[in-house]
C-alpha cells in the first residue's frame, strides 16, 4: 500500500492525480491515499488537478476535499457535504489527517489553499467546482 511507506507515496500519488482514474471509488481511494500522506509533492499536483478543466467536475472536486485537508488537517469534507452544502468540522482523531511525507508542506500552506479556492470560487467555469469551492472557502474554518 502506497501510503504505509511515504517516500514511495510523494512520488506515486502525484502520479495518478496527472491522469486520475475515472470510476468513483478509485477517486475515493485516491482522495484518501492523499490524504494520509501530506507531502509538497502531493500537494502541487493536486492544485493543478483542482484546476484542470479537462478533469471531469467529480474528480476536480475530489481534489477540493484533499486540498481542505491539506489545509487544516482537523478538517475532513466528503461528497455528500460538498452536495448536501452542509459544514463539518471533525476533530482531528476521528478522521485520517495523513502524515508528514518526505517533502514538507511550505509555511503557508493554509494560506495558499484558501487563495486557490477562492480563485475557483470566483473563476471557474465549472459551475460544479465553482460551487463547491465557494461552500468551502465560506464554511472553511478561520483561525
Amino acid at each position: 500500500m502506497l501510503t504505509s511507506c511515504r517516500s514511495e507515496a510523494g512520488t506515486a500519488i502525484p502520479k495518478v492525480w496527472q491522469t486520475p482514474p475515472s470510476d468513483s471509488e478509485s477517486v475515493n481511494w485516491l482522495v484518501a491515499a492523499s490524504v494520509a500522506t501530506r507531502d509538497a509533492r502531493i500537494l502541487s499536483t493536486v492544485l493543478d488537478a483542482a484546476s484542470n478543466t479537462t478533469l471531469p467536475s467529480p474528480t476536480r472536486v475530489s481534489a477540493l476535499r484533499v486540498l481542505v485537508t491539506y489545509g487544516d488537517s482537523a478538517v475532513w469534507v466528503g461528497t455528500a457535504d460538498l452536495r448536501e452544502r452542509r459544514a463539518l468540522v471533525l476533530p482531528a482523531w476521528d478522521h485520517p489527517s495523513g502524515k508528514d511525507g518526505d517533502v514538507h508542506f511550505p509555511a503557508g500552506v493554509r494560506q495558499t489553499v484558501l487563495q486557490h479556492l477562492q480563485a475557483l470560487a470566483t473563476s471557474d467555469p465549472d459551475t460544479t467546482v465553482r460551487n463547491a469551492a465557494e461552500f468551502i472557502v465560506r464554511a472553511f474554518p478561520r483561525p
